[in-house]
């Protein structure tokens, strides 16, 4: 499984004193850098869908700050700007590569297994909404995640904004019959702080992503957790 970074001390994290106006009943997930370590499958399938075009490879270092705004940007951001035909070609190449490979090296985080156990007992629902293809978002919580009950999941569709707009999540309340007051979206990146906001949600930032902590606590993050069952802790704190 992917490493989060160490449980820090309490005092680290954003003041869990935050109220909030109703119990929080629900949790949000975004997929990749917070449930889910997809980062060494999506770098080697950029690669080779750039590999014929002359494009230098990068290692996933530089492919992690890239991640986290759908397929086409990413394969924009890593190429460096290349003519719409040929972004078209890696495109396919990239859904190809991934089709095949997209579980060769993908993990969910440690720290999940015992958490989510826990947020099962004590009757918290769950959903996952990524900017991930909806076919692979769904894909990846059905083999990694199966043993939990996730009532809804949600990629990227043609006929929904990705994040940071606040409609999937706001579609996501409505298909739990929540409040977006009693709803938590946990994420790794300023897109999912934006969206939970702009939605009426607070957000939990997970550092252990494929944004810092910095860039969370800048995009304005309610509350910053260094392991997953520091989630736990949070929803303790909140509970009335």
């Amino acid at each position: 499984m992917g490493k989060p970074n160490e449980q820090r001390e309490v005092g680290e994290r954003a003041s869990p004193a935050r109220v909030f106006a109703a119990a929080v009943s629900a949790l949000i997930f975004d997929l990749d850098g917070t449930l889910a370590d997809t980062l060494a499958d999506l770098t080697a399938s950029v690669n080779y869908a750039m590999q014929p075009f002359a494009v230098p490879a990068l290692t996933a270092s530089q492919i992690r700050a890239m991640v986290g705004d759908g397929w086409s940007i990413l394969l924009e951001r890593a190429s460096g700007g290349v003519a719409p035909q040929v972004q078209a070609r890696m495109l396919d190449r990239f859904r190809e590569h991934y089709s095949a490979h997209y579980l060769d090296r993908t993990c969910i985080y440690n720290g999940w297994d015992e958490t989510l156990d826990g947020l099962a007992r004590r009757g918290i629902q769950l959903a996952v909404l990524s900017n991930k293809v909806d076919e692979f978002t769904r894909a990846i919580v059905s083999r990694l995640l199966g043993r939990w009950t996730f009532a809804a999941v949600l990629g990227q569709r043609d006929d929904l904004p990705r994040k940071p707009d606040p409609a999937a999540a706001l579609l996501l309340c409505r298909e739990l019959g929540r409040r977006p007051d009693e709803v938590l979206l946990v994420g790794d990146s300023g897109n999912d702080v934006e969206a939970a906001h702009r939605a009426g949600m607070k957000c939990v930032g997970v550092t252990w992503g494929f944004r810092d902590e910095s860039h969370l606590a800048a995009a304005g993050a309610d509350f910053l957790i260094h392991h997953p069952r520091e989630l736990l802790d949070i929803l303790t704190c909140l509970t009335p």
